[in-house]
């Protein structure tokens, strides 16, 4: 049971910590824009380690 709690503290603080992203306080919706950027960015890196995967292996 603890590590179960330890090993959701550290995958929030993870997530966290990828989707943060130091913004002007100008923006209006702040979070939006960081969880927009959080998924190109995620999706950017699937894609990059799917083609090593299937071009690097050989």
């Amino acid at each position: 049971m603890r590590s179960i709690l330890i090993g959701t503290v550290l995958l929030s603080i993870s997530t966290a910590y990828y989707i943060y992203l130091p913004l002007p306080s100008s923006i209006s919706e702040p979070w939006k824009l960081m969880y927009v950027d959080a998924l190109i960015r995620g999706m950017m890196k699937l894609k990059h380690d799917f083609f090593c995967l299937e071009f690097c292996s050989s």
